[in-house]
């Protein structure tokens, strides 16, 4: 059993360093919170700006090929969620 336990630790070890390697920011945030101008606007039902957050990372995993983003509020429509957009296929050159 300690044998087993040791092994997956080392395997979880390995991928935690690898996966701590790739960095993800956003200088849209400020103190933890977003701007105004980055809420949904009218239609949505909010009173923000409506403009896209920026994203920028770094250090990606060796072997990348491409990435993919989401973002879902899990706090919008009414506590049931809202896909606020969803891109794929970004080249593994972009950094932002």
């Amino acid at each position: 059993m300690t044998l087993r336990f040791g092994l997956i630790a080392l395997a979880l070890s390995g991928f935690a360093s690898q996966a701590s390697a790739f960095e993800i920011s956003s200088s849209s945030v400020s103190d933890g919170k977003w701007d105004n101008r980055y809420i949904g606007d009218s239609a949505g039902g909010c009173t923000g700006g409506s403009v896209s957050i920026a994203l920028n990372w770094k250090d990606p995993p060796a072997g990348t090929k491409s990435y993919a983003l989401t973002m879902f509020d899990p706090d919008a429509g009414g506590g049931k969620g809202w896909w606020h957009w969803l891109a794929w296929n970004i080249p593994a050159s972009a950094n932002g």
